[in-house]
């Protein structure tokens, strides 16, 4: 390919990914419904691709204390028969609790119970499923995120800042980087962890910990997410004037703007097939801090791509 050739496909991919995407469909997600001030929020897909874990604040204000519940559901609003959707203690936190995130095998979910003063429930993260009560796999104060890997021999977990790695069988802890700030997300193969960190994006080999930068524009971007085939990751980013999601090619460069409207658009999660991407908005919800669970589907075709284009179909993309 000549030079000026090559100038000509960089600027035509320049505009591509500028522009918005139009044809996205929103759909509510909408177990439970939500109250005047109660929110449902951080979404996971389960491995099937059947249910959406979540955080459901069923409080009667965006303060309420023990409104914090970790609940999943499809879209018919059934939950699967292990969670114990009914239980307490110690699903329900007077502080909050984080991150549920899947084990591979669709049968555990894990989540982060942040530190809480006046309860005598362990803090760090725990583990549901297989049995009526959750079982505490860390005790660790602080932590804030967690995402199981891949292969589901570990759990990526943010404490005070510090990305950190602990084995589920052994328990062991390994530090990967400093100064994180919004949950980590896994590359499909297990090498990598994709995160924020004062207001960019990075990439950290888990192996060595080495670290590369993916953004420096001077918007805020967090919550990224990586895609299933690997290609794409998807965040929240305020760079338009509001914060809206956007994709971006893993290896960098230039990003998709997804949606473009005045309410908070974060947290997104894609399903398995890589089709749908689940997201927390304030759209249709009076407190930009809880809003609800959303799903956006009819992605642009070039997300859900398996493999790259060749040359003569990009050529037709630009016509």
């Amino acid at each position: 390919m000549s030079p000026r050739c090559s100038t000509l496909v960089f600027l035509c991919m320049t505009l591509w990914f500028a522009t918005p995407a139009e044809s996205i469909e929103l759909q509510a997600f909408g177990c439970p419904s939500t109250d005047l001030w109660g929110g449902t929020y951080q979404p996971s897909w389960s491995p099937s691709g059947e249910y959406i874990a979540y955080i459901w604040h069923n409080g009667a204000s965006p303060y309420s204390i023990g409104a914090e519940v970790l609940r999943a559901a499809n879209m018919r609003c059934e939950s699967p028969t292990w969670l114990p959707v009914g239980l307490e203690y110690p699903i329900t936190s007077a502080f909050g609790i984080w991150s549920p995130t899947w084990s591979p095998d669709g049968r555990r979910i894990a989540f982060s119970r942040p530190q809480d003063d006046d309860s005598t429930t362990p803090d760090g993260i725990w583990i549901v499923g297989g049995s009526s009560l959750p079982v505490l796999l860390l005790s660790r104060p602080n932590v804030m995120h967690c995402a199981w890997s891949p292969s589901g021999d570990a759990i990526a977990f943010v404490e005070g800042g510090s990305l950190e790695l602990v084995t589920v069988e052994t328990r062991s802890v390994r530090q990967l980087t400093t100064d994180i700030d919004a949950k980590p997300s896994w590359s499909p193969d297990g090498r990598s962890l994709v995160y924020s960190s004062r207001g960019d994006l990075w990439v950290i080999d888990v192996a060595t910990n080495a670290v590369r930068q993916l953004t420096t524009d001077p918007a805020m971007e967090h919550n990224p997410a990586w895609s299933p085939n690997g290609r794409w990751i998807a965040y929240s980013s305020n760079r338009g004037g509001h914060r809206d999601l956007w994709v971006m090619p893993a290896a960098g460069a230039g990003a998709i703007q997804l949606t473009a409207d005045e309410p908070w658009d974060d947290q997104p999660a894609w399903s398995p097939s890589g089709d749908r991407i689940a997201f927390r908005s304030s759209r249709d919800h009076p407190s930009l801090w809880q809003g609800g669970i959303w799903i956006a589907s009819q992605l642009p075709d070039v997300l859900t791509e398996v493999a790259p284009r060749s040359w003569s179909a990009l050529k037709s993309s630009f016509r």
